[in-house]
């Protein structure tokens, strides 16, 4: 970027839908911009509209300051400011006296900024002024949780007072409490968000009684421009992000925020949402960001170009308002992969549904990701959204095991918490961590569960509720293939990423001491990360249907007995049904013989050629407990070469099972007994042990 440029840049700082809806409201008026990024996410980082830069999501206040000042130094003039997400409109006001001399932007006094950041502070303020708020509770660590809970009513949202840099569960804005019980079962679960979060009453009334006024408020304090939008669908469903809406003014959301942007006496822009009540027919106030949403690019659509309005505020000579802007009603926005989830998972799957929903979008002029003069932010987010998507979804209940009782207020805790799995960013290299935490545990030490080659946390979801349900902690890391590794000895790098991830995890998690389950190629990853310089203590492992332990082979001969593997397993099928079927993800296996083939075949390469008995050895050694779990009728790892080539020096436990080598897939609940079960045997043999030694 040339600092020969005499139009002021604007600084976007965060590229998703938000701050990609900002860069081509500037790019209609030709303000060149630069923006910056701390997610992969985060598509709008590949649009032609704009240079992104990467910046770290750990930095504080100070330290973005100094990224930003140093890039202005290449500009002349005052760059513009223009925060795209709560986190960096934070960040702005705290580092405001740092930035004030090097940009322009918007500038909110202190008080103002406590209540802007604080959920809890801001509906203080609207009920000392009188508008109308949902009934709230904020907690305290001084209070007694139990006895607040019985004075409240329910259903009711819990909320983090913060939006961001907030221990709440990943990728979820907040937490429906069905009763009581539900609500302490939370904080169970996450007592240090005790002090942290605020419990609101649900507002009865559909996703599109939720109304927003968009604001921009100038310098001198005048309201400059507003525009308003009607929510007709979000994602997830009730309490999430705006997928699918309208421009559409309502009289009394606009006089009710401008009333609030006055007393506060704010300044820039902002977006207030309220909500009707469907019995009272009143309208509650909701929330203020001190940002616009993330549709702003419909604003532009609209005929009112908010972003670009607040550009002028800051550079231009006259200020003014423009009376002749107005905007144009019912211009449609769509977020088209939330949308359709948003409506599959509100309505009774019924013929025709699909055809509805394309009826229902057709209006649609305004898009999240789609611009036909800027593609690449939507080929991004086709390609690497739809499992952002599924992750961070909203969770879909899934059967207890058979023959035990329902339990659906510790299913409901288990699937909100596999619904928000950690999201990790190493720069080029992101993965995602679940960490499901039981309501009472068995064990203070967790389950490292580390999964075979091509399967994914969905492959093993019942297994971990199994685990669950037996009072065990699991982490599960999902990371195709692998984070970046060093070289170690003349092991292949394809098993080096993956043990890599497992080693990071652990760090990441804080843990110091864990058990772990293998399965398949899991057991060759476990081996290596287990083994390695500094490794964490690895207390009792269990293999199930390993690798790396039927001596080195070939990948062809390793693809001719998955084949026979794979025709086993459906005979047995037909003969006697499963707890479940084999779980297939298309998009993953079009990732893997598609866009990422060469480094599958490099896995199956390795995994044809792992030997891990040596490990498994020193491991013992050093008083790693070793179970092996094997199907008798495992056609990928046959047991009589199993049996041949495991001796005692390698394992404290051989377990023999009816079944193939995929029999924890289909039978989860069954074999994560099992698994659990070797688990509690070698620890209490590790008790004897020590129990001998004390006595000698």
């Amino acid at each position: 970027m040339a600092s020969e440029l005499q139009t002021a840049p604007a600084f976007i700082l965060g590229l998703g839908p938000n701050g990609y809806g900002h860069a081509r409201s500037l790019a209609r008026a030709g303000v060149p911009a630069l923006g910056f990024y701390y997610s992969r996410r985060h598509f709008g980082r590949s649009s032609r509209l704009l240079h992104a830069y990467p910046v770290a999501r750990s930095l504080s206040a100070e330290g973005l300051a100094s990224v930003l000042i140093e890039t202005a130094a290449r500009f002349r003039g005052r760059p513009v400011l223009f925060a795209a997400s709560d986190e960096f409109a934070f960040l702005v006001a705290q580092a405001r006296v740092h930035l004030a001399e090097r940009f322009a932007f918007h500038w909110n006094f202190a008080e103002t900024v406590l209540k802007l950041f604080d959920k809890g502070e801001m509906i203080r303020f609207c009920q000392q002024a009188g508008i109308l708020c949902p009934k709230t509770h904020v907690t305290s660590t001084a209070e007694d949780i139990r006895l607040a809970a019985q004075a409240f009513s329910f259903p009711c949202v819990i909320k983090p007072l913060r939006s961001f840099r907030t221990a709440f569960p990943s990728g979820r804005k907040n937490y429906v409490a069905t009763s009581a019980h539900d609500l302490l079962l939370f904080y169970e679960l996450y007592p240090d968000l005790v002090g942290t979060t605020l419990w609101q009453e649900v507002i009865d009334g559909p996703d599109e009684e939720i109304y927003q006024c968009n604001v921009l408020v100038a310098e001198s304090g005048a309201v400059s421009q507003i525009c308003g939008v009607r929510k007709l669908r979000q994602y997830p469903s009730g309490f999430g992000n705006m997928c699918f809406g309208r421009t559409e003014i309502n009289g009394i959301v606009v006089s009710e925020s401008l009333r609030l942007v006055r007393l506060l006496g704010y300044r820039g822009l902002a977006s207030i949402e309220f909500k009707r009540r469907a019995s009272d027919n009143r309208y509650y106030f909701i929330e203020m960001n001190a940002r616009l949403p993330r549709y702003c690019g419909l604003l532009a659509d609209a005929g009112v170009n908010l972003p670009h309005l607040g550009y002028l505020d800051l550079t231009a000579a006259d200020r003014r308002s423009d009376p002749s802007l107005q905007q144009h009603d019912n211009v449609y926005w769509l977020a088209v992969g939330e949308d359709f989830l948003s409506v599959r998972q509100s309505r009774e799957p019924r013929q025709g549904t699909l055809v509805r929903w394309i009826r229902s979008i057709r209006p649609a002029r305004s898009f999240a990701w789609w611009d036909r003069r800027d593609p690449r932010p939507f080929v991004h987010s086709i390609l690497k959204g739809r499992a952002s998507v599924k992750t961070h979804g909203a969770p879909t209940p899934s059967p207890s095991r058979p023959g035990e009782p329902a339990d659906p207020e510790h299913r409901r805790f288990f699937e909100s918490q596999f619904a928000s799995p950690y999201e990790i960013d190493l720069g080029a290299e992101t993965f995602l961590i679940y960490d499901i935490t039981p309501t009472r545990w068995q064990s203070a030490v967790p389950i490292l569960f580390c999964p075979g080659w091509m399967e994914n946390p969905q492959n093993h979801k019942e297994t971990i509720y199994a685990l669950y349900r037996e009072g065990r902690r699991t982490i599960f890391p999902d990371s195709p293939h692998g984070i970046e590794a060093k070289r170690r000895g003349s092991f292949h790098m394809a098993e080096l990423r993956k043990a890599a991830v497992l080693t990071a995890t652990l760090r990441l998690r804080g843990v110091t001491e864990v058990d772990a389950i293998a399965h398949s190629e899991g057991a060759i990853n476990l081996a290596i990360a287990a083994t390695a310089e500094g490794a964490p203590l690895f207390r009792n492992i269990v293999l199930h249907s390993p690798a790396g332990l039927c001596g080195a082979g070939n990948i062809l001969d390793g693809a001719w007995r998955a084949c026979q593997e794979a025709r086993q397993e459906r005979r047995r099928q037909a003969r006697r049904p499963t707890e479940r079927q084999l779980l297939r993800d298309p998009r993953r296996r079009r990732m893997y013989f598609g866009t990422t083939l060469a480094q599958t075949l490099a896995e199956a390469r390795a995994i044809a050629q792992a030997d891990i008995r040596d490990m498994l050895v020193y491991l013992r050694r050093r008083g790693t407990g070793i179970a092996i779990i094997h199907g008798a009728d495992d056609r990928l790892f046959r047991m009589e070469k199993m049996q041949k080539n495991v001796d005692l020096e390698m394992v404290d436990g051989f377990y023999s099972v009816e079944g193939g080598h995929q029999q924890i897939l289909v039978e989860p609940s069954r074999h994560a007994r099992f698994a659990s079960n070797a688990l509690l045997a070698l620890e209490r043999k590790r008790d004897q042990y020590h129990a001998v030694c004390i006595t000698r």
